[in-house]
């Protein structure tokens, strides 16, 4: 009996080393993922505080381009409403003058 208990006790032991092991190996593989993840948020960082790189650049330009455009809408408009004004003006000028000459 005394023989059984040891066994078991050794069996405990062998289980116990085993788990430990693979928690080390757990242990070791979540410092390298954590040390990437490190890595990656360092990167992200860098690339964020970058004021002068090219995203930022291509984003102020689009801005530019788009407050232009913009610009170039609202007076293509006016254009429009003062051309079709001034054809209005004509069109009544036109029936004006149709009506006197045609008598």
């Amino acid at each position: 009996m005394e023989r059984n208990k040891r066994m078991n006790k050794d069996k405990q032991i062998l289980i116990l080393t085993q788990r430990i092991e693979l928690l080390e190996k757990q242990n070791e593989d979540l410092r390298a993922e954590n040390q990437e993840m490190k890595l990656q948020v360092e990167e992200s960082k860098r690339f964020a505080n970058m004021p002068n790189n090219v995203l930022n650049r291509t984003i102020k330009n689009v801005r530019q381009e788009e407050a232009k455009f913009k610009a170039l809408i609202a007076e293509t408009q006016e254009i429009k409403k003062e051309l079709e004004n001034n054809l209005e003006a004509l069109k009544k000028t036109h029936t004006l003058y149709q009506s006197i000459f045609s008598d």
